[in-house]
């Protein structure tokens, strides 16, 4: 089994300017500090899962933001369906279909950027409907 390693804190007022290791320094002298090498292991341990973590949350079925732009989308073709046909709600559907076939095919990411779009979009065309129906 490896030593302990020794650290050292330099102080300047109340920051830390830099932490160095002390080789040959007794281990609990004033102002030292151990690092065990098992704590060093479990860190990186306790790194790599975090960041394999974020990977996963990242790559997940956009499920929520696919389904808010359905509803969405329907909720402004049914506003529009009485009126003249809108661009904006075309627009939104485009960008569904779009969002639906990066889902095929496995591109999270860009089905969830076009999910949100198509979104923001059919809203935006409900709103459209709904001022020009009070004019």
């Amino acid at each position: 089994m490896r030593p302990c390693i020794a650290l050292t804190a330099h102080r300047s007022g109340d920051s830390v300017t830099s932490i160095k290791p002390v080789p040959g320094r007794p281990a609990m002298s004033h102002g030292t500090m151990l690092i065990h090498p098992m704590f060093t292991h479990l860190t990186k341990i306790v790194f790599f899962i975090a960041l394999c973590g974020l990977f996963v949350a990242c790559a997940t079925v956009p499920v929520q933001e696919m389904s808010d732009a359905r509803q969405a989308v329907e909720a402004a073709r049914r506003a529009t369906a009485a009126s003249q046909d809108s661009t904006a709600l075309r627009s939104a559907e485009a960008l569904l279909q779009n969002a639906e076939q990066a889902l095929a095919e496995g591109n999270y990411k860009q089905a969830r950027k076009d999910a949100a779009a198509a979104r923001e979009q059919a809203v935006a065309a409900q709103a459209v409907q709904e001022k020009s129906s009070k004019e």
